[in-house]
Parts: structure tokens; C-alpha cells; sequence
């Protein structure tokens, strides 16, 4: 018997997975469809010179995103170290400090930690005006139901907790250990979902594919 290779849909670049609680309703997180460039405006850069691709960490809260774009507006690199400017990142995990502190660095090309690579600006952080190719929105998600089943509706709609969908508007019924994948942003954007049975606390995981 051969083995079926899946259609490609997409570079994997997001993850996101949730647990209801309470028989919440839920939707995908809009960083796990949309993938957003950020900035954050430094200082007292040090001797190494960042590249496209390093990865920027918070000394304090531990945050990271990976680097599309370095500006140095003034001073030098190298053994002067008073470059000053902006980093532009994406894919932010955690939150940057919203008071000046270390900014540490993960080299792209051999996972070598810089410490004190920069010093950020107080509340600096946020989304960037400046628009790179890295600012794209999903065009597939693959859903995942790892634990009891679920209701889900892709249209914006609320399904409800009711084991019963046989009856409209409960919604689109999945059990555990399946998955399924939507293809269009809408859908995406629209999705919502809750435990099929009160109270069992089902778990789903996404993942995102862009072009």
C-alpha cells in the first residue's frame, strides 16, 4: 500500500493551541492568521552588527521575535557601539518591557547568544507602519481536535454546547483525534468554536500556512 503525499498548502509558520474552559467560545488569535511586522527603537548598539533573521530577546520579560529590517539612524557599530535606530521583527512571543532595558540577540547563523547587543527605548514597541513581505495573512489552517469533541462554525455564527447537532445552528461537529483544514481567510477569520459535550474541556491546536 503506498503512502499518500499531502497537497502543499503553505509554509508553517504559526502555532496556537487552546483549551476550553468553561465552555468558552473561541476563535483563532488574529497573530496566529496574521503575521504582523513590529518595531522597537534601540540604542547603545553594541559591537556586533545585527543581521536579517537574528533573533531579538527582551533581557527582562524574556520576548522574542525574529528580525526583517535593522535602521540605524545614528552612531556606529563595531568597536564604537552607539548605533541607534529601529529593529523591525516578526513572529513576537511574550511582551517586550515597557521601560528601557537589555536587548539580547540569538544569531540566525549559528545560535550564538550576543548579550547586551543593544539598549531598547522605553515603550517603544508596537506594530510597524513599514510594511515587509513578512506581513501576510494565512491562506490555510490546519485544525487540530486533540481532546473530546468539538462544535465549530466558520462563518462567524456562535455553535453551542450541545452534543446534539443534528438540530440547526448547534454547528459542525468534530471528535477528538480528527483534523481538518480551512482554506480561505474568511473562514479563518470567522471561526469559532466550543465543546460539543458541557464541561469536557476539549483542546485544539492550529497551525498556520502562508504563501
Amino acid at each position: 500500500m503506498g503512502l499518500k503525499t499531502m497537497e502543499y498548502i503553505g509554509e508553517p509558520l504559526t502555532f496556537e493551541r487552546q483549551l476550553a474552559v468553561s465552555n468558552v467560545l473561541a476563535s483563532i488569535s488574529e497573530g496566529t492568521y496574521h503575521i504582523k511586522n513590529r518595531k522597537i527603537g534601540f540604542t547603545s548598539g553594541g559591537t556586533y552588527e545585527p543581521l536579517v533573521g537574528d533573533i531579538i530577546v527582551d533581557g527582562t520579560s524574556g520576548a522574542v521575535g525574529v528580525l526583517t529590517k535593522i535602521v540605524k539612524d545614528t552612531g556606529a557599530w563595531a568597536s564604537v557601539g552607539t548605533a541607534a535606530g529601529t529593529f523591525y521583527f516578526i513572529n513576537m512571543v511574550g511582551s517586550f518591557t515597557a521601560t528601557a532595558t537589555t536587548l539580547n540577540l540569538i544569531k540566525a547563523a549559528d545560535g550564538a547568544g550576543v548579550s547586551d547587543a543593544a539598549t531598547s527605548v522605553a515603550a517603544s514597541e508596537g506594530i510597524a507602519d513599514e510594511k515587509v513581505r513578512q506581513e501576510r495573512e494565512a491562506i490555510a489552517m490546519l485544525v487540530e481536535v486533540l481532546t473530546y469533541a468539538i462544535n465549530y462554525m466558520t462563518d462567524g455564527t456562535a455553535p453551542t454546547t450541545d452534543a446534539n447537532t443534528t438540530i440547526p445552528g448547534r454547528g459542525i461537529n468534530a471528535v477528538a483525534n480528527t483534523n481538518f483544514i480551512l482554506e480561505d481567510i474568511q473562514s479563518i477569520k470567522n471561526f469559532k468554536w466550543t465543546n460539543a459535550v458541557a464541561g469536557q474541556n476539549a483542546q485544539v491546536r492550529f497551525q498556520g500556512f502562508f504563501d
